[in-house]
C-alpha cells in the first residue's frame, strides 16, 4: 500500500508539473501573442503616420503648384496689360498727328479765306482732346510697366516653406 501510495504521490507530482509546465508555456505563449500584437498595433500606428506625411507633402506640393500657376497668371496678365497700353499709346500718337495735320490744313485754309475760324477752333480741340488721350495712354503703359516690374520683384522674393510633421 505505501508504494501504492509512492505511486500515487508520484503521479500527482508529475501531474502538478505537468500543469504548472502548461501553466507556464500558456503564459508564455500569452506573452509571446500579446507582444506580436504590439508590434502589429506599433507597425500600424507607423504606417498610419507614413500615411499622414505622404498626404502632407502631396498637400504641400498642390499648394506650391496653385501658387506657381497664379504668379504664372498674374505675369502673363501684367504682361498683356503692357502690350495692350503700348498699342493704345501708338494708335494715340497716330490719332494726334493727324489731327496735328488737320488743323494745320484748316489754319492754311483760314489764311486763304477758305476755312472759318470755328473750324479752326474745333481742329485745336479736337488736337487737345487728342493729346489728352496720348497722355493717358502714355501714363497707364508705365503704370502697366511699374506693376509688371513690382510683380516680378514681389514673385522673385516670395519663399515657401514646407514642414512635415511625421505627428511624433
Amino acid at each position: 500500500a505505501q508504494a501504492d501510495d509512492e505511486l500515487l504521490g508520484i503521479r500527482l507530482h508529475r501531474r502538478g508539473l505537468r500543469q504548472r509546465a502548461a501553466q507556464a508555456l500558456g503564459g508564455l505563449r500569452d506573452g509571446v501573442h500579446a507582444r506580436l500584437g504590439q508590434v502589429a498595433l506599433h507597425r500600424h500606428h507607423l504606417s498610419a503616420r507614413i500615411g499622414r506625411a505622404r498626404i502632407q507633402v502631396a498637400s504641400s506640393a498642390a499648394q506650391v503648384r496653385v501658387q506657381q500657376l497664379q504668379v504664372a497668371t498674374e505675369l502673363t496678365t501684367a504682361a498683356l496689360q503692357i502690350e495692350n497700353t503700348r498699342r493704345r499709346v501708338e494708335s494715340a500718337e497716330a490719332a494726334r498727328a493727324l489731327v496735328q495735320r488737320r488743323l494745320e490744313a484748316e489754319q492754311s485754309k483760314l489764311e486763304v479765306g477758305m476755312s472759318t475760324t470755328f473750324l479752326v477752333t474745333q481742329a485745336q480741340r479736337d488736337l487737345a482732346d487728342a493729346q489728352n488721350t496720348l497722355l493717358g495712354a502714355t501714363r497707364d503703359y508705365r503704370k502697366a510697366l511699374v506693376d509688371f516690374d513690382r510683380l516680378q520683384q514681389t514673385t522673385s522674393t516670395r519663399t515657401t516653406i514646407v514642414t512635415v510633421s511625421t505627428g511624433g
